[in-house]
């Protein structure tokens, strides 16, 4: 049950508890029941900040909100310390130089735009743009993995190993054929 009880307890840090049950605990998300509730967690949540350890990009991923999840994922990846000699080493936000928190959200949230899993089911592109080309090669449960590019949004080639799994991929809900 939701707590009811006043709640004036001063934040402390820029994270959203309320929505550790999409992400790192999984409880709600695509294809899962009730994901209504966490898409409405999601809009209210009290901190919206990019970078950094903000969970923001892997959780607009796992909601399928492709235009939160690209803004997010954007800035992260090119949140990038001039100070620093090399390009990929990023802005400590809260911590130390080079920071790993941007890089580290920024990448689990693109992985999460490109490939999600809900039990043995292999979800592909679930918050995706519509307008990016990508190639990739992701792990997935059950010693799996998933090889593919896309163009444009779509999925145009697909390898799974091993070949028994490719009946468990869905693409954008529905299975790829």
């Amino acid at each position: 049950m939701p707590y009811t009880g006043k709640q004036d307890a001063p934040r402390k840090n820029i994270e959203n508890p309320e929505l550790y049950a999409v992400f790192p605990f999984r409880l709600y998300g695509i294809g899962q029941p009730d994901l209504r509730i966490a898409e409405d967690t999601f809009e209210a949540r009290k901190m919206r900040f990019r970078g950094c350890w903000s969970q923001d990009p892997v959780e607009a991923a796992m909601l399928g909100r492709s235009d939160d999840a690209r803004k997010s994922v954007g800035f992260n990846l090119q949140n990038v310390d001039p100070r620093m000699k090399f390009p990929g080493f990023w802005d400590r936000g809260h911590d130390y130089d080079p920071d790993e928190d941007n890089g580290g959200n920024g990448e689990l949230g693109l992985q999460a735009m490109l490939l999600q899993n809900n039990g043995r089911e292999i979800l592909l592109l679930p918050a995706w743009p519509k307008d990016w080309d990508a190639r990739f090669k992701l792990a997935a449960p059950f010693r799996t993995t998933v090889e593919g590019e896309v163009h444009h949004g779509k999925l145009v080639h697909l390898t799974v190993t091993p070949a028994s799994r490719r009946k468990d991929v869905l693409v954008n809900g529905e299975k790829f054929k």
